[in-house]
């Protein structure tokens, strides 16, 4: 619980670091979705993150970024992957109260499938 531990990688990453050096690794964003990709693996973000997690006194680093609103985002992925006809059926039926959920997924089901024989036609 009181011990910091870290590799002989990680001794070496940090090596002539300093503090506002580590705050900078927290605070980006590509540094920590190479640690996301492998938590395994060495690295400065890593051992920064224990360190700020075991001196809970550290003030972590303010990050900045933009919000996107989550509607925006689903609306923009939907889009992407051309499923707005669907979606839009589908949360048109969320606001109804009488929909009949089975016949929404049959007949999405087969208009997907009208579609494919479409396409391999």
């Amino acid at each position: 619980k009181y011990v910091l531990y870290y590799s002989t990688e990680e001794n070496q990453l940090i090596s002539g670091k300093n503090f506002n050096n580590l705050k900078a690794v927290l605070s980006d964003h590509e540094e920590f979705s190479t640690y996301k990709a492998d938590p395994s693996r060495p690295s400065l973000y890593n051992l920064a993150a224990r360190i700020f997690i075991k001196l809970p006194f550290l003030e972590m680093p303010d990050i900045e970024k933009d919000i996107v609103p989550i509607d925006l985002q689903i609306n923009t992925l939907v889009d992407s992957l051309n499923l707005s006809e669907p979606y839009n059926k589908i949360s048109t039926a969320n606001k109804q109260t009488d929909i009949n959920l089975e016949m929404l997924i049959e007949e999405l089901i087969n208009e997907e499938l009208e579609a494919i024989k479409a396409e391999n036609k």
